[in-house]
């Protein structure tokens, strides 16, 4: 949410996904800390693969636009999927 301002994005759409992205990934982080909302797990996951396809769809011309949601979205996805799946991290 904070990198449109920070880096002064030139393309509107690219500033509304971002900022709507990152709250929705508030609001699922904050769902999935409940045992079995399985499906808040998996909006995370596709919210971070929308983070990643987002500057190709948007034609996002400014390179920290680009690196940091295709970053943002790795780590979203990769920790969406592995953390979930460690033993003993939900009791």
């Amino acid at each position: 949410m904070a990198s449109p301002p920070t880096f002064g994005y030139q393309v509107p759409a690219m500033v509304w996904s971002d900022i709507i992205c990152g709250l929705l990934l508030l609001v699922f982080s904050y769902a999935a800390l409940k045992p079995y909302k399985l499906w808040a797990q998996w909006a995370i996951v596709f919210a971070g693969v929308w983070l990643f396809v987002a500057p190709m769809l948007f034609w996002a011309k400014q390179g920290a636009g680009l690196q940091t949601d295709f970053l943002i979205g790795t780590l979203v996805v990769g920790f969406g999927i592995i953390i979930p799946g460690q033993p003993g991290i939900k009791t």
